[in-house]
């Protein structure tokens, strides 16, 4: 499927070892195709209903379990939806990704690739500012805690400033200011609760892409049947964490 059209092809970077595929040319076909099967569920107003709010209600309840900000939270997200639902803004939002290289407005380039697996690629590599706080077995852990998140949010912030005003990019960063700290403490940190389930967070979603790019586990056989096993895939990993997460807060 769209073999002879591969060169027309762009991502952001090209992770067909992480997906154990067999050259980056198989890469970009499939990440064609799974553009294709995200567009045609966002098309279906149930699954396209269902995404956004399993999306709102997980991301809520983990940060209430870290004790986050989440009316903030769920403020921000709301409006960072209505943004993209105006179908007035896709040019505006297409400017503003492409200088991030973004190559599609599409949820697996905007959710997955750009979001989600850009920031599994930094907790391996934390900016110094962050191991040293981390690393400082003489600060207490809620000290350790307050700083990490005093590091993260003044990187965002600068990210903030440097994005348009009332566009894209400062929306999402409006999100992230209320859910990269509390993630990066859940991820990095020594939280015997929130570990767990962020360390399972990681897990689940590579688990998931894994299957979603394996034409043995997913029907890449019509745009269909991938975009049924596509949503299948969301909606077991979507459900394990909500258990994970009503477990923990029981």
């Amino acid at each position: 499927m769209f073999l002879h059209k591969v060169k027309e092809f762009q991502c952001r970077k090209n992770r067909f070892l992480q997906f154990s595929l067999s050259s980056p040319s198989e890469y970009l076909v499939k990440v064609q195709c799974l553009r294709l099967a995200f567009d045609r569920l966002m098309k279906i107003p149930d699954q396209r209903s269902w995404m956004v709010d399993i999306g709102r209600s997980n991301t809520e309840k983990l940060l209430e379990l870290a004790g986050a900000d989440t009316p903030t939270f769920c403020q921000a997200y709301d409006d960072m939806m209505e943004y993209v639902g105006d179908l007035g803004n896709l040019q505006s939002i297409k400017d503003e990704l492409k200088v991030r290289r973004v190559a599609a407005v599409n949820i697996f380039d905007i959710v997955i690739d750009f979001c989600l697996l850009d920031s599994f690629d930094d907790l391996d590599m934390p900016p110094a500012s962050v191991t040293a706080v981390l690393g400082n077995s003489w600060i207490s852990q809620g000290l350790r805690k307050t700083m990490l998140s005093t590091a993260v949010w003044g990187m965002i912030s600068t990210k903030t400033k440097k994005a348009q005003p009332d566009g894209f990019l400062c929306r999402f960063y409006a999100i992230m200011a209320v859910v990269t700290p509390s993630l990066a403490w859940g991820f990095l940190g020594d939280d015997a609760v929130l570990k767990p389930i962020c360390s399972s967070i990681r897990e689940n979603v590579m688990k998931m892409l894994l299957k979603a790019f394996d034409e043995d586990q997913t029907d890449y056989s019509s745009l269909d049947s991938l975009a049924e096993a596509l949503y299948s895939l969301l909606q077991i990993s979507a459900n394990q964490l909500l258990e994970q997460l009503n477990d923990a807060m029981s």
